[in-house]
Parts: structure tokens; C-alpha cells; sequence
């Protein structure tokens, strides 16, 4: 039917008006899902072929999985990210890549509305007096929230305007007053949020821009035959390429080589805080890393990969992006040096998730130039690893870990009690330690570490985690079933034992 997807979208928005009105996330996000999906599943099929598609209805249900299980607010937001790239994706199932997918993602932010509005309208003037009801809804409502919006700006502006838009409301409450009463507006925002939602993937739209993107970027390398002059040109480049990749080679093996002895077998820590060994010292060879990609790209950007007898020049760039794989390594190794005397934090944890994707960044760069690859190739590539790398964060709940790990290794590591004390609600069972073992903790750090006038205090903290457990068992007790999940619920369950 032609106003199907109206009804079908605003019953999905009542549905979620009823299930997120004054709620926080839980169980309620499965459900919304799973309505909104399965109306993407039937009303638009025919786009369920791309893979990037694919991938995004995936992210999108799984994170809500995280959600009910986890509750971290890094699942909430890659769950909204999810939402965000499936919706671009719809729009433009063509794309092949995450960035490009970003872009339709934006435009379908306004389109799908733009849709939703001129789909709905009829061609002709309407014969049903529903349907003439709706119309004059529809060119009445729009101009009337637009009114609302721009005075609401301007009275925030101006004093006296503020004067004026205080009595309009005045004037209109008295007349309107009980139909006012009637309707929670904090209800009717969620209803319109819930409403831009389902608009936003059941109405996607693009433009043909935005579909062109990728039209002429195509993932290999076309081999052009040069003149002359240019040929001579290519020569003396490769020539400079080769002296270039020799010496870097040379110099990064050196570097390597002071890892190996420093970092990875003969590292012996004196009391210092490793800063400069973790913080300055990873982010500099990690911007090395980087540097050494760009180089290479450039070099390989185009004639390079086609000349004759370049074995020469390809072997010493393998080689110089197998060394840049082992300065990854020892980034690593860093990390954990500073996790088994400092422990663990977002962070720290984080690191190793980027090092997986420089690592595959840089099995891109030896594809694109085993195999002849374009930019376009890479960013495609590398943009759907970083999605799916963001996603495989929400597996864990990385609060509850990290309580649970730093304590078990207070004996070996330094324990941050104003660090742990900001951790979420699900890792309260874990924070919550005996007065006595934060005591010890605390003066077997002094002893180790020295003494940290701005730390906080074992009785602080004590104090701290027990206000924080007393307003979680308040809040708990007064969500319904639909905010239900399972992290809370654990740690409710274990604090009230």
C-alpha cells in the first residue's frame, strides 16, 4: 500500500515512545530493534544484498545485545553509531566504504525526512477527509514548531523578547491550559525521536552525488605506458626510492635491535612513573609508523609499481613494513610493561586494540603493492577493520575487568583508587574492598612508589564507592522490566547478598 511505511513508522514510534519514555537502556533496546529491523527486513530487501549493509544490521543488533548484557556507554554509542552507518548504507547500498557510507549517512539525516513528508503528501488534492485532515496537519504543525524553535532562540537572546514570549505563554496557557496538562512533552520529544529514527532507515534517501562517489575509484592500479621524458623521471625516482628504503632500513634495524635489548628482554624497571617509556616514547613510534606508510603510498602511488626490475625496490619496502610490524610488537611490549606495574585502564586497553589496526593497516599497504592496489582500496579495506574493531570493544565489560584485575594485582601493581572510584555501577561488587586491604594497599605503594599527596585516601574512597553503592540500590529498585539487563541486575544481585 502507498502509506504503508507511514503506518508501519509511526506505530514503530509510539512502540518506542512507550518503551524509552523516562527509561534508561536495557531489554527495551532488543525490542525496539527488533521492530525496526524486521521493518527494514520487509520493506526494504532489495537493499539487504550489500555487504556493508550486512555488516551494520549485524553491528546494530549485536551492540544492543552488549547493551543488555554489558550496559557500558561504549555499547550504547556504538549501538547509535551502528544505527547511523546502517542508515547511510540504505541509502546508498552501492558504497563499499565505511567513510563513504559516513557521508550518505549525514545527507540521509535529511533526506529520509525530506522523504517521509513528500511521500506522504498526496499528488492530487485528497478526496477522504482523513486524508484532508493530515494535509492541513502537515502545512500547519511544521511552521507552528519552526515558530517555537526561532522564539525560543530569540527570547534566550533578548531580555525583552524573553518579556513578550513569557506572556504569549501565559496567554496561551490560559486558554489551552488543560490540554496542556494532558500531554507530557518530554513524551511527545521521545515520540519524535523515536519517529526521526525509523524515518531515518525506513525513508533512507540519498543523492545522486553522493551515490557517484565511488564511481571512478576503482581498487586497482591502471598501468599507464609514459613517454620518455617521464620515463627518465620515473628512473631517477626510483632511484631515490631505493637510497631512501635502504637507509631507513638500515636505521629502524637499529632501532629494532635497542627494542629487542631494551624493551623486550633486558628492560628493568628503576621506580620511575613511565612516561616517557610508555606515553611520549608509543606515540612517537606510532607516528613513525604512519610516517613510513604515507612514504610508501607515495612512492607506490603510481609508475613504481609498474616499471621494470623493481623487485629491488620491493623487497626493501617488505622488508621496511615487516620492521615497522616489529616496532609494533614493541609498542605492545611497552603496554605491558606499564599494565603490570601501573595495571589496567581504558587506555591502556585501547592501545592494543589500535596496534591491531595499525597492523592490518600496514598488511594493506604490502597487499596494495603485491597486488597493485589503489588508495581506494585501502581505505575501504581499512575503515571496515576499524568499524568491526569498534564493535569487538563492546564484547567485554571493561569496568568490571579492570576493577576485578586491579585489585587481584594491588600486591605487584599500583592500584589508582581515584581512578577505580569513577569506574560504572555493573563493577561496584568489585570496588567495594575491605577498609583494611586498602590500608595495606595504600602503605605498600608509598613504600614502592612514593608517596602521592593527591591520592586518594583508602577512607575517601571507602566512603566514595559506599555513597555510590547506597544511590545504585535506590535507582535499581525503582526501574521496571524494561530497562532490565544483565549487569546491573548481577551486581544488584551480588551487593545484596
Amino acid at each position: 500500500m502507498k502509506y504503508s511505511r507511514h503506518a508501519i513508522a509511526f506505530f514503530i514510534a509510539l512502540a518506542f515512545s512507550w518503551l524509552f519514555f523516562e527509561r534508561s537502556a536495557g531489554i527495551n533496546l532488543i525490542i525496539f530493534d527488533i521492530l525496526l529491523l524486521s521493518a527494514v527486513y520487509f520493506l526494504q530487501r532489495e537493499k539487504l544484498k550489500s555487504k556493508l549493509v550486512q555488516l551494520f544490521l549485524f553491528g546494530v543488533f549485536s551492540s544492543s545485545v552488549f547493551v543488555v548484557v554489558h550496559n557500558s556507554n561504549w555499547s550504547i554509542f556504538i549501538h547509535h553509531f551502528s544505527v547511523f552507518l546502517l542508515g547511510g548504507a540504505l541509502a546508498s547500498p552501492q558504497l563499499k566504504s565505511v567513510v563513504s557510507v559516513m557521508t550518505a549517512g549525514v545527507t540521509n539525516s535529511v533526506l529520509s525526512v525530506k522523504e517521509f513528508i513528500v511521500s506522504r503528501t498526496p499528488s492530487v488534492e485528497p478526496k477522504r477527509p482523513a486524508f484532508r485532515v493530515l494535509h492541513a496537519l502537515r502545512l500547519s504543525i511544521i511552521p507552528l514548531i519552526v515558530l517555537v524553535v526561532f522564539g525560543t532562540l530569540y527570547a534566550n537572546a533578548s531580555p525583552w523578547f524573553n518579556t513578550f514570549w513569557d506572556k504569549l505563554g501565559t496567554f496561551f496557557t490560559s486558554i489551552f491550559g488543560d490540554l496542556f496538562n494532558m500531554i507530557s512533552f518530554t513524551w511527545f520529544f521521545t515520540l519524535v525521536l523515536g519517529l526521526l529514527i525509523t524515518v531515518y532507515l525506513l525513508f533512507a534517501k540519498s543523492m545522486q552525488s553522493v551515490d557517484e562517489m565511488e564511481k571512478d575509484q576503482p581498487d586497482d592500479l591502471e598501468k599507464i605506458t609514459p613517454d620518455a621524458s617521464i620515463a627518465k623521471e620515473i628512473k631517477r625516482e626510483y632511484q631515490v626510492a631505493l637510497l631512501l628504503f635502504g637507509s631507513l632500513n638500515v636505521m629502524l634495524f637499529g632501532q629494532n635491535i635497542l627494542d629487542l635489548v631494551h624493551v623486550w628482554v633486558g628492560f628493568e624497571w628503576q621506580g620511575a612513573y613511565l612516561k616517557q617509556f610508555v606515553h611520549e616514547g608509543t606515540w612517537l613510534l606510532i607516528v613513525s609508523i604512519f610516517l613510513s606508510a604515507i612514504l610508501v603510498l607515495y612512492y607506490f602511488r603510481n609508475q613504481l609499481n609498474f616499471i621494470q626490475n623493481n623487485k629491488t625496490l620491493k623487497v626493501l619496502t617488505y622488508i621496511f613494513i615487516a620492521q615497522n610490524a616489529f616496532l609494533v610488537a614493541s609498542v605492545a611490549v611497552r603496554n605491558i610493561w606499564y599494565i603490570s606495574y601501573f595495571n589496567l585502564a581504558f587506555k591502556r586497553i585501547g592501545v592494543f586494540f589500535f596496534l591491531i589496526a595499525v597492523l592490518y593497516g600496514l598488511y594493506s599497504v604490502y597487499i596494495k603493492i603485491n597486488k597493485q592496489k589503489t588508495i581506494t582500496y585501502l581505505v575501504r579495506k581499512n575503515s571496515v577493520v576499524m568499524y568491526v574493531l569498534l564493535l569487538a570493544i563492546g564484547f567485554a565489560n571493561w569496568d568490571t575487568i579492570i576493577a576485578k584485575y586491579n585489585f587481584s594485582h594491588a600486591d605487584s601493581a599500583y592500584v589508582h583508587l581515584s581512578f577505580l572510584s569513577k569506574l560504572s555501577n555493573n563493577a561496584l561488587p568489585y570496588l567495594q574492598q575491605p577498609i583494611e586491604k586498602l590500608e595495606a594497599v595504600k602503605q605498600d605503594q608509598d613504600l614502592n612508589y612514593g608517596r602521592d599527596k593527591y591520592a586518594l585516601s583508602p577512607v575517601d574512597y571507602a566512603q566514595r564507592i559506599d555513597e555510590r553503592i547506597l544511590e545504585f540500590k535506590q535507582e535499581y529498585e525503582r526501574k521496571d522490566w524494561l530497562e532490565w539487563n544483565y549487569a546491573s541486575w548481577h551486581a544488584y544481585s551480588l551487593l545484596t547478598k
